[in-house]
C-alpha cells in the first residue's frame, strides 16, 4: 500500500461512517480492510490516537482498528517497535483517564476509553513480564484502596475510582480476549497458569470491594464501579475456571449483597449481573441432603422469600427485567436443591412456602417468564412420592394445577388482545413442552380423580366461558394420556367419560357457544369418544350410546359454520368416522349436511377436503355407501358445474375469471380426493364396481376439457391430479382413455412445465408399461413412445433456458419417468431419437446442487448400465453406442461433478456411478482402448478443462493407474476399494484433504 497521511486516513474513517453515501461507505471500508494489513498502520493510527484535535468518535473507530492490528501482528514486531507503541499506549490511558477533555461525546469517550483498555489487555497477554507486573501492582494498589474505603470513603477522591474501574476492566478484557486471540501456544499456556494462580486472590479481592462499596452511603456509591467490579466476577468465573459457588460459601455476606442488589438497585445492568452470578452459584453448587449445609440452605431460602416485595413492586410497575432476574434465581435455586425441598423432613413450613412463592412467581404477567418456574416442578416429580412431605404428595400439584388454569386464560375480550399479548398467550400454551410435562404427569399420577376434578371444574364454569374453555385446552393437552387411562380402566372410568361428554354437550344446549369452546369441544368428543367407545363390545348398541353419537355430530355441525372453530370440527369430523366403528351403523342423513354447510358458511378448501375425506372413507365401509357417494359426488359436480357456467365467455374481467378458476381447481381437488379414498383397507364393498361407477358419474362433466380450463395453471394441474387417481383407480380398465392422457399431458406440460402432467405420465407407465412390453404391436407402445418423446424435447429446452433451481423438482420427477420407463418399458425410450435428450439432460443434472436430483439421474443411469437387467439384455449394444458418441462428454461430467459441482452428501454416490461407469465401459472388447485412452487426456492431458488443475500431477498419475485397473479386474472388491478413492479424489480436488492421502491406494 503506497504511503497514506494522518489527514486522509481521518478522511476515509469519515467517509466510512456513510455520510457520503452507500458506494462511498463501501469503498472507505474496503480501504481500511487492506490499511490494517499493512506496516504503516502502527504508526498512523497512534498519530491520530495522540492528536488532541481529532474528536472521540474518529479516535474509537481508530482504536478499533489497531485492536485488530494487535491481535494478528503484534507477535511480528520487533521489541524496539513493541516498546514504542506500549510507551505510546501508556500515555494514552493516562490521559484518557485522568485528564478532562472538553470536546467529544462523552458517549464516544467512554467507548474510547474501552477500547484502550482492550488493546492493554490484548498487549498483555503477549507480555508475560508486564501482565506479571500488572497484576502485581494491580492487586497490591486495589488492596490499600479498598481497605481505605472500607474505613472512610473519600467523597471526591475520583482518582482512585478512575484506578479501580481500570483495574477492573482491564482485567476482564484479559479474560475475554485469551478466549479469541491467536497467542502462540507456548504463551497461551503460560497466561492461562498464571490466570489459575491468582484466581484465588483476585476473586477475594473483588468480594472485599463489592462488600464494601454495597456497605458505602448509597449517595455517594459509585455505580459504574461496582458495576464493573460484577462484570469482572463473571469474567474470571467463566473464563478463568473459577467456582462461583466455593468462593461466595466462603463470605455469607455476599449471597445478602448481590440479593440486595436484585430487588433494590435501580441499574438495570446490576441487576442482570447480579442475578448471573447468583445463578451460577446455585447451578455449580452440588446439592445439598446433609445436616452439615442444611442451616445454609435455610439461611439461602429465608433470603430468598424476602424478595417477593420487590417482585410485586416490579409487577405493578412493569419492570421485566427485575421479574426476569427474581424469577431467574429463584428458579436456578429450586430446580439445584429440588429434592431437599420437596422430601419429607425439617423445616416443611419453609419449604412450603418456597413453593407457593414459586406458584406466585408464576403468575407473573409476562408469561414468558412465568414458565422458567415449570422445570422446578418437573424435577420435583422425579422423587418418589413416599418420600415427599405431606404438601407436595397432592396439595402443591393441585395449586400448581389452579395457576396453571390462571396463566392459560383467555381475558373476557380475546378481540383487544394485542399481536404480543396473543403471542405471549399462544406461545405458553402450545410451545410450553415443560407445561404439558407438567398436565401430562398430573393426569398420570390421578387418572380417573384427574378427570373427575376436571368435569367439576367444568361444571362451576358455565357461566364463564374463559375458565370452562381454559378447561377444555387442559383436557386437549392431555388426551392420550386419558386414553391411555380409559383404556386400563375402561368400566370404572366410563360413567365419567360419559358425564364428561353431558357437561360438554349440556354447555352447548344452555350457553352461545363461544368458537374457542366449539373448537376445543369438538376435539375432545371426537378423539376421546372415538377411543372410548371402541374399547366397549360392538354389541352394546345402548339407545345412550346412539343418541350420544348423534350429539356428537351435532356438535361438529355447528362448529363448522363458526369461523374459529372451522379447522377443529373438520378435522374431528374426518377422526371420527374413519376411527369410530359406530357411526358406520347410523343412517348417514345426521351428516350428509355437512358438506353444504361447509359450502354457505364459506369454509377453507382445506377443511372441506377433510369432511370429502371422511365421508367418503365411513362410505366404503359402510351399508349406506352408493348414499353418501352419490350425495358427495352431487354437491360437488353441481357447484363445479355452476361455477364453470358463471365463467364469462369473453375476458372482460381477469381478477374474477382467476378467482373462479381458483374455486374450480379447488371442487376439482375435491373429486380426486374422492375418487383416491375409496381404496380403503376398511371397504366392506366391491371397490372396483363403485369406483367405475363413481368415475363413470364424474367423467363426463371433465372431458373432453373445457378449453378455458386450460388457461390456469391451478386448474390444469387439478385436471391432471384427478386423471391420475382415475387411473390409479381402475387401471386397464380405463385403457381407452390413453390417446386423451397422451394429449393432455403434452398440452399442459407444453403450456406451464407442470408438475402434475408429469406425475400422471408416471401413471400411465406403470398401468400400461408391462402390457407394452409384451406386446410390441400394441397400442400402448405406440402411445407411450409419443408421450416421452414430446416431454422429452420440451424437459431439454426447459432445463437449458432455466438457470435458477425452480426446475429442480420437474427435472427430478423427469427422471423418476424416465426410471420407470427402463423398468416398465424399455421398448417405448430407448429406440426413440429423443433417447440422446434425456441422457444429455442426464449431464446437466449431475451438476445440480441439489442432492434430491443428483440421487434420482444416478438412479436412471446406473439402473441403465446393468448388466443384470433382462429386460435391457436387447438394447445393450445401442446404449454402448450412444454413450459411446458422447464418452469424453461423460468423462468430463462426471470429474467435473466430482472435483467441484454435486453436493457433498451425494459424492459417495456419484463416485460409486463413476466406478460402475468405467467399468461398463472397459468390458466392451471393442472399446476399451478407446475409452482409456479418453480417461488419460483427461486426467493428464487437460486437468484444467476438468477441474481436476489443482491437484499434483503425481497424484493423478496414480489415481489413473488405478482406475486402469479395472479393465482388468472387475471384482466386487476392487470397486468397492475404487469407490472410496473416488471419494478421496473428490474430497482433495476441493481442497477439502490433502493429496498423499490418494498414495495410499495401490
Amino acid at each position: 500500500m503506497n504511503a497514506i497521511s494522518t489527514a486522509t486516513l481521518v478522511d476515509v474513517i469519515i467517509a466510512s461512517t456513510g455520510n457520503n453515501g452507500v458506494e462511498v461507505q463501501r469503498q472507505a471500508n474496503e480501504f481500511l480492510i487492506n490499511f490494517v494489513k499493512s506496516d504503516e498502520c502502527w504508526r498512523i493510527t497512534l498519530e491520530i490516537l495522540c492528536d488532541l484535535q481529532i474528536e472521540d468518535n474518529i479516535k474509537y473507530l481508530t482504536a478499533n482498528m489497531l485492536h485488530a492490528k494487535l491481535k494478528t501482528d503484534w507477535i511480528g514486531l520487533s521489541d524496539s517497535d513493541r516498546h514504542s507503541v506500549h510507551n505510546c499506549l501508556r500515555k494514552l490511558l493516562d490521559e484518557h483517564l485522568y485528564k478532562r477533555q472538553d470536546h467529544g461525546c462523552n458517549g464516544y469517550r467512554d467507548a474510547l476509553l474501552h477500547k484502550l483498555y482492550a488493546i492493554q489487555a490484548v498487549q498483555l497477554l503477549f507480555d508475560t513480564k508486564e501482565r506479571d507486573t500488572f497484576f502485581s501492582e494491580a492487586i497490591q494498589n486495589t488492596k490499600i484502596i479498598v481497605k481505605e474505603w472500607a474505613s472512610h470513603w473519600e467523597e471526591h477522591d475520583e482518582k482512585k475510582v478512575k484506578y479501580t474501574n481500570a483495574i477492573l476492566i482491564t482485567s476482564r478484557f484479559i479474560c475475554e480476549e485469551l478466549e479469541v486471540v491467536k497467542v502462540p501456544f507456548t504463551l497461551r499456556d503460560a497466561a492461562e497458569e498464571h490466570l489459575k494462580r491468582i484466581g484465588p486472590v483476585v476473586m477475594e479481592l473483588l468480594v472485599q470491594l463489592l462488600v464494601c462499596l454495597h456497605d458505602t452511603s448509597t449517595n455517594i456509591r459509585s455505580n459504574s464501579l461496582y458495576l464493573n467490579a460484577l462484570k469482572c466476577w463473571q469474567s474470571w468465573t467463566q473464563y478463568c475456571s473459577m467456582s462461583t459457588s466455593s468462593i461466595m460459601s466462603q463470605n455469607n455476606k455476599l449471597h445478602a449483597v448481590l440479593l440486595h442488589d436484585l430487588c433494590d438497585s435501580s441499574n438495570p445492568s446490576i441487576v442482570t449481573s447480579a442475578a448471573e452470578i447468583l445463578q451460577r452459584a446455585f447451578q455449580e453448587e452440588e446439592e445439598a441432603t446433609t445436616a452439615q449445609i442444611e442451616p445454609k440452605l435455610v439461611l439461602l431460602s429465608r433470603n430468598l422469600m424476602e424478595t417477593a416485595p420487590a417482585f410485586d413492586h416490579a409487577i405493578s410497575i412493569g419492570d421485566e427485567g427485575r421479574c426476569h432476574a427474581i424469577v431467574s434465581v429463584m428458579s436456578a435455586f429450586m430446580e439445584n436443591f429440588a429434592f431437599w425441598i420437596v422430601e419429607t423432613g425439617p423445616e416443611s413450613q419453609l419449604k412450603q412456602e418456597l413453593a407457593q412463592y414459586m406458584l406466585s412467581l408464576m403468575r407473573c404477567s409476562n408469561r414468558q417468564i412465568a414458565v422458567l418456574t415449570l422445570e422446578f416442578w418437573l424435577i420435583a416429580q422425579e422423587c418418589p412420592v413416599d418420600k415427599r412431605s405431606e404438601y407436595f404428595q397432592g396439595t402443591a400439584y393441585s395449586d400448581l394445577f389452579h395457576v396453571i388454569l390462571e396463566q392459560s386464560m383467555y381475558p373476557n375480550n380475546p378481540v383487544d388482545m394485542d399481536e404480543l399479548e396473543l403471542e405471549d398467550l399462544g406461545s405458553f400454551r402450545s410451545d410450553s413442552q415443560a407445561l404439558q410435562d407438567i398436565l401430562s404427569s398430573i393426569c398420570v399420577l390421578s387418572e380417573s380423580s384427574f378427570l373427575n376434578h376436571i368435569i367439576q371444574c367444568l361444571k362451576d364454569a358455565f357461566t364463564s366461558w374463559r375458565l370452562f374453555e381454559v378447561c377444555l385446552y387442559v383436557l386437549s393437552t392431555v388426551m392420550s394420556e386419558l386414553d391411555g387411562a380409559i383404556d386400563r380402566q375402561v368400566d370404572t372410568m366410563g360413567s365419567s367419560v360419559f358425564s364428561l361428554f353431558s357437561t360438554i354437550l349440556e354447555y352447548r344446549a344452555r350457553q352461545s357457544n363461544h368458537p374457542f369452546i366449539l373448537s376445543l369441544g369438538a376435539t375432545i368428543l371426537t378423539h376421546i369418544g372415538t377411543s372410548w367407545m371402541n374399547k366397549l363390545p360392538l354389541d352394546e348398541s345402548t339407545e345412550t350410546l346412539h343418541r350420544l353419537l348423534i350429539a356428537i355430530v351435532e356438535y361438529l355441525l355447528e362448529a363448522m359454520v363458526v369461523k374459529h372453530s372451522q379447522h377443529s370440527a373438520a378435522k374431528s369430523f374426518l377422526h371420527l368416522v374413519t376411527r369410530c366403528e359406530r357411526i358406520r351403523r347410523i343412517n348417514p342423513e345426521i351428516y350428509l349436511t355437512c358438506l353444504r354447510k361447509a359450502r354457505e358458511s364459506d369454509m377453507s378448501h382445506e377443511d372441506r377436503l377433510f369432511l370429502v375425506e371422511g365421508l367418503v372413507r365411513v362410505a366404503v365401509a359402510s351399508q349406506f355407501c352408493m348414499q353418501i357417494l352419490g350425495d358427495v359426488l352431487n354437491e360437488v359436480i353441481t357447484r363445479f358445474d355452476g361455477l364453470l357456467q358463471s365463467l364469462p365467455t369473453q375476458e372482460c374481467d381477469s381478477q374474477r375469471n382467476d378467482l373462479i378458476l381458483s374455486s374450480i381447481a379447488e371442487e376439482i381437488k375435491a373429486l380426486s380426493k374422492t375418487v383416491r379414498c375409496l381404496e380403503s383397507p376398511d371397504a366392506v364393498i366391491d371397490t372396483k364396481a363403485v369406483s367405475m361407477s363413481t368415475i363413470q358419474h364424474i367423467w363426463p362433466h371433465v372431458t373432453p376439457v373445457p378449453p378455458i380450463l386450460m388457461t390456469s395453471l391451478a386448474t390444469a394441474d387439478a385436471i391432471n391430479e384427478l386423471n391420475a387417481c382415475c387411473l390409479q383407480n381402475l387401471g386397464l380398465e380405463l385403457a381407452s382413455g390413453l390417446p386423451y392422457w397422451t394429449s393432455l399431458v403434452i398440452e399442459s406440460f407444453a403450456k406451464y412445465k407442470s408438475l402434475a402432467s408429469l406425475q400422471l405420465s408416471c401413471v400411465m407407465v406403470d398401468t400400461f408399461g408391462s402390457s407394452a412390453t409384451m406386446d410390441k404391436n400394441s397400442q400402448y407402445l405406440a402411445y407411450l413412445s409419443q408421450n416421452l418423446s414430446n416431454i422429452s424435447t420440451m424437459i431439454l429446452q426447459y432445463a437449458q433456458n432455466v438457470t435458477n433451481d425452480s426446475a429442480d423438482e420437474i427435472l427430478q420427477t423427469f427422471f423418476e419417468l424416465s426410471y420407470r420407463y427402463l423398468v416398465f418399458c424399455p421398448e417405448a425410450m430407448i429406440p426413440l431419437a429423443e433417447f440422446q435428450n434425456v441422457l444429455q439432460l442426464a449431464r446437466i443434472c449431475l451438476w445440480k446442487r441439489e442432492k434430491s436430483i443428483v440421487n434420482e439421474v444416478l438412479r436412471f443411469l446406473t439402473h441403465l448400465l446393468s448388466k443384470g437387467e433382462e429386460s435391457l439384455e436387447s438394447f445393450n449394444d445401442q446404449i454402448m453406442a450412444i454413450i459411446l458418441q458422447e464418452y469424453a462428454q461423460w468423462i468430463k461430467t462426471l470429474l467435473l461433478a466430482l472435483s467441484e459441482h454435486v453436493p457433498d452428501m451425494s459424492l459417495d454416490h456419484v463416485g460409486r456411478f463413476f466406478i460402475a461407469f468405467l467399468s461398463w465401459s472397459f468390458q466392451s472388447s471393442n472399446a476399451c482402448d478407446y475409452c482409456q485412452t479418453l480417461l488419460r487426456d483427461a486426467m493428464i492431458a487437460q486437468p484444467e478443462l476438468h477441474g481436476i488443475a489443482t491437484m499434483p500431477a503425481s497424484c493423478r498419475e496414480h489415481t489413473l493407474r488405478c482406475w486402469l485397473r479395472l479393465a482388468h479386474d472387475n471384482s466386487s472388491s476392487t470397486k468397492r476399494l475404487y469407490r472410496n478413492l473416488c471419494f478421496d479424489f473428490a474430497k482433495v480436488c476441493r481442497k477439502e484433504r490433502t493429496s498423499n492421502v490418494l498414495l495410499e491406494y495401490n
